[in-house]
């Protein structure tokens, strides 16, 4: 199963859904090769451990079947839908010890607290200079303080990194609240100063990219992220407006 894992664990975890075309889902990660073929593989779990010649005794694994299911829920779904941690593998995907190129995905124990979560937000703020109510602002319009949120497009958990910018930022697990904040309010803090504090273009490039905002402006933005500008801008406003917000 390892070289099977090679791909999905690229597709599912690094780039989390698949992509949609005309006839159905296809596999990014390995073009030629229908996506239902992949998943399959992904659910069926050799006895032996590795991929043997034809006849090999197989099981499917329920635990990968319900993980499918959820990221394919979660891509169906227009809005960020929670994966549920025990349906995220954690360490390495498979019994391979060479096998490393999986992401983990999953944090151990409980969801963190509201109140666990204003601290690791009060503590990202002071870290990189963002002021803590505009980012707790953006937690809440991303994913309304769901650290196991995944969007149709594969962002994840409370500020919504996508696979790319979660790597580049160095967040190994992205489902964890502690990396996910100071990874998002880092890369807040970064769009903040390529648009010299200009905080409207700043949380456009968040949600549209930066390299829309620098080719196209933000005077004709697409509704959905004038939107999430209007929603953060007020979630802000409320948060600024009460003390203790951010304790």
């Amino acid at each position: 199963m390892g070289a099977h894992y090679s791909i999905i664990s690229s597709e599912l975890h690094r780039v989390p859904t698949p992509i949609v075309r005309r006839g159905g889902l296809v596999n990014p990660a390995a073009p030629g090769q229908s996506f239902a073929r992949t998943l399959a593989k992904y659910a069926v779990q050799d006895t032996d451990g590795a991929t043997g010649p034809a006849g090999t005794a197989t099981s499917v694994d329920p635990a990968r079947v319900d993980h499918l299911l959820n990221l394919l829920r979660a891509q169906a779904s227009p809005m960020p839908v929670h994966v549920p941690t025990a349906s995220r593998p954690s360490g390495k995907p498979d019994s391979d010890p060479g096998n490393d190129r999986g992401a983990t995905v999953s944090p151990t124990g409980p969801a963190p607290s509201r109140a666990a979560i204003d601290r690791l937000i009060k503590q990202a703020s002071q870290k990189y200079g963002v002021d803590p109510s505009l980012v707790k602002a953006v937690v809440q319009a991303e994913s309304n303080f769901d650290p196991g949120a995944t969007s149709h497009v594969g962002a994840m958990g409370l500020m919504q990194l996508m696979p790319g910018t979660a790597s580049e930022l160095g967040v190994s697990d992205a489902y964890d609240a502690r990396q996910n904040v100071l990874g998002g309010t880092r890369y807040l803090k970064r769009l903040l100063v390529r648009y010299n504090g200009d905080v409207r273009r700043a949380l456009a490039a968040y949600n549209w990219g930066p390299g829309n905002v620098d080719r196209k402006g933000i005077t004709r933005l697409p509704s959905e992220t004038r939107t999430y500008i209007k929603r953060v801008i007020g979630n802000w406003d409320k948060y600024a407006s009460r003390p203790g917000a951010v304790a």
